[in-house]
């Protein structure tokens, strides 16, 4: 297993000067602790010459590392981009942080599949409320049902 990984990025692997986007892959088992950054570009919508891929053959473990995404070569995402930044074999435990760069007004990340199929995609701050809070509209009904429910104790406990 690979462990202690103070830094693991394309660029500390194939030093600064080498370092475009790319792939990674450990056909081992790897631990990323507390201590441990997780860092990758994006520059583009294509997986490893347009953005960087961190897969893992064995099993990925973490323990709270820090995920940090950067973009590179001018590239800005746009609403419906999907990147798969990660693969593995079986993943246990979360990033302690997740750090994506700055969208374009009105764009917002969505993380809700990185931890399932190694995923973050880029939609609008629009549809990303849409699974937030409850509109006026459900909770007018869900009030009329509550009065409903209360009204008919009311007359039997009577």
């Amino acid at each position: 297993m690979t462990r202690g990984l103070a830094l693991v990025s394309l660029m500390a692997l194939y030093g600064a000067a080498a370092h475009a986007t790319g792939c990674v892959t450990n056909q081992n088992n790897v631990l990323l602790d507390s201590t441990a950054t997780l860092s990758l570009q994006l520059g583009g919508t294509t997986p490893c010459t347009g953005y960087d891929v961190y897969s893992v053959g064995g099993s990925l473990t973490l323990i709270q590392p820090t995920l940090e995404v950067t973009l590179t070569n001018g590239f800005v995402p746009a609403a419906g981009e999907t990147f798969t930044i990660l693969s593995w074999g079986s993943l246990t435990g979360t990033f302690g942080t997740v750090t994506l760069p700055s969208l374009s007004a009105g764009l917002v990340w969505n993380t809700s599949t990185l931890y399932t199929t190694g995923t973050i995609s880029v939609t609008t701050a629009q549809a990303a409320s849409t699974d937030g809070p409850i509109s006026a509209w459900a909770l007018g009904v869900l009030g009329a049902g509550l009065v409903g429910v209360a009204s008919r104790r009311l007359k039997k406990a009577a």
